[in-house]
């Protein structure tokens, strides 16, 4: 019993690890004048493209020991699923767009 009460726990402990982290870092990209300047809209949509899934996927997890942390669970699943079909459908182009900038 006490295996399956700390999965949960420590997959939270990580997604808020990563979303403490990912926020720290746009902090820092954005405090700085040379790292802003140097960044294009490019570089802000691929954060937004991997936040999203992080946070979503967060919300829906403890479905599995009760109702959804906000909101409807059917709606929160939509959009968690929804923010992962989009970053595996930008995933090629943010390559080939990264491949673009280095010539």
């Amino acid at each position: 019993m006490t295996a399956t009460l700390g999965v949960p726990v420590a997959n939270r402990k990580i997604a808020a690890t990563t979303v403490i982290a990912m926020l720290w870092v746009m902090v820092y990209r954005l405090s700085e004048r040379t790292r802003r300047a140097l960044s294009t809209f490019d570089d802000y949509l691929s954060w937004s493209l991997v936040f999203a899934p992080v946070v979503t996927g967060m919300l829906v997890f403890p479905h599995l020991g009760g109702g959804s942390a906000v909101g409807p669970y059917a709606m929160l699943l939509t959009a968690h699923l929804l923010s992962v079909e989009l970053l595996m459908v930008y995933l090629p182009f943010m390559v080939t767009i990264a491949q673009r900038y280095q010539r």
